[in-house]
């Protein structure tokens, strides 16, 4: 069993000290703290968003009390202090063991640093023996566990009306008679429209690659393991071939590790571990939790999504989004105006040297360890501010309409912003 900065057998560990085999770790996820809830014990966890780069799952360890509520436990990876993002990337494949150290007695060594916990993981080396290469693809389907049931137009306006008048009964209501009558007899759904934004927006599931190759092997004098993974998640928002833009989630990880280890005598080992982890991010602007909530509070009835070019409007280049002289929200507008990209990478290259001294005491070791890590991160959004239209004239006897733009039609711009970060 790993505890701090050795091995102890576990009939001699007297802390309280969890270990589970990587193997219980696999879950049909990219994320590794998707899967400490309900496996570990002492271990609460919980994800607030299945969100691909934002479904990070919240956990702790010595319940919420420990210097202020729901601080993290410190995380120790090959003995080097990373964060919980980085723990989430990890893969299990690359893991060898799996502690958590969770009373005072096994977070001795490390002060007050270990108040909140403490999680232990060794990756794997290579072992004296053939190469051995393993192959993992896998392939899984995501999508919502569960739904929001929302009320129809029809009786969204009705409660509308309702909850209006039973405030202030003489005060005018939101929808007419007329409107509500129109739009049950589905007159014109242009004019009398009625969306339902979640279908608009959302696809009904995603499905997501991963794949993870790792090799290992050596001799009496060196051994090595190599390891390389591509995972790709997809998010649920549809992609709107009118627009240009794509701004549907797009998450591509790479990661590369290499460790290896070499005996320059009997008693001196040194060891050179090297990782990287690549992300690359396609998304929305404001992410998809934004759009979730558009989708489920934006009125459905005042206008529809867009209007299609009539005979004044041949000639304009952009969408004719709908809207009305209050500006609304309208979630089918804000998704395809705009997207977000950002690439983020963390790199790590660690030396080590263990020197036995057992010649001169039995046990005494020397264990020295240099470590360089290395991140950065830029991110660029490109957007623009929708146009927006609403109904101007409607003959009633004919069906037909005219469209007035609610704002001032500007030459044609794109902002871009660009945000480095580097250290």
């Amino acid at each position: 069993m790993v505890v701090a900065f050795g091995t102890q057998k576990k009939k001699e560990v007297v802390g309280a000290v969890t270990t589970i085999t990587p193997s219980e770790l696999k879950v049909p996820s990219s994320n590794l703290t998707t899967a400490l809830a309900g496996r570990l014990a002492g271990v609460v966890a919980y994800q607030r968003s299945g969100e691909p780069g934002a479904d990070d799952a919240d956990f702790f360890i010595r319940g919420v009390t420990s210097f202020g509520y729901k601080k993290d436990p410190l995380i120790l990876i090959d003995g080097i202090e990373l964060s919980s993002r980085d723990l989430a990337r990890m893969q299990v494949d690359d893991i060898a063991s799996f502690s958590i150290l969770k009373d005072a007695t096994a977070t001795a060594l490390y002060g007050a640093r270990g108040a909140n916990g403490v999680i232990l993981i060794t990756t794997k080396e290579g072992v004296e023996g053939k190469t051995k290469i393993s192959i993992r693809m896998e392939n899984s389907v995501s999508s919502p566990t569960r739904n929001i049931e929302l009320a129809d137009p029809i009786t969204y306006m009705k409660m509308n009306n309702e909850a209006v008048q039973t405030r202030n009964p003489l005060a005018p209501v939101p929808y007419s008679r007329s409107k509500i009558d129109n739009t049950i007899a589905g007159t014109d759904p242009l004019i009398y429209p009625t969306n339902d934004w979640y279908d608009m927006l959302f696809k009904d599931y995603a499905m997501n690659q991963r794949f993870n190759l790792n090799a290992s092997g050596g001799g009496k004098r060196a051994r090595y393991y190599l390891a390389g993974t591509f995972n790709q998640d997809n998010g649920v928002l549809k992609v709107d071939k009118q627009s240009n833009f794509n701004s549907n989630i797009n998450l591509k990880t790479y990661q590369l590790r290499s460790n290896i280890n070499i005996d320059l005598t009997k008693s001196t080992e040194v060891g050179v571990k090297l990782y990287g982890t690549f992300d690359d991010y396609t998304g929305p602007v404001a992410g998809g939790e934004h759009f979730y909530r558009l989708a489920v509070r934006s009125d459905p009835v005042s206008f529809p999504a867009y209007f299609p070019k009539d005979e004044a409007h041949q000639h304009v280049q952009h969408l004719l989004f709908g809207n009305t002289q209050d500006i609304l929200s309208n979630p089918y507008a804000k998704m395809v105006s705009g997207y977000r990209q950002y690439n983020q990478s963390l790199m790590l290259a660690q030396f080590d040297i263990e020197q036995d001294f057992s010649f001169l005491t039995k046990g005494l070791k020397l264990h020295a360890l240099f470590n360089v890590s290395r991140y950065a991160f830029s991110s660029v959004n490109r957007s623009y501010n929708p146009f927006w239209y609403e109904v101007g004239t409607y003959d009633k006897l004919t069906n037909e309409y005219t469209l007035t733009p609610l704002m001032k039609i500007p030459e044609p711009s794109i902002l871009i912003s660009i945000m480095p970060s580097l250290t």
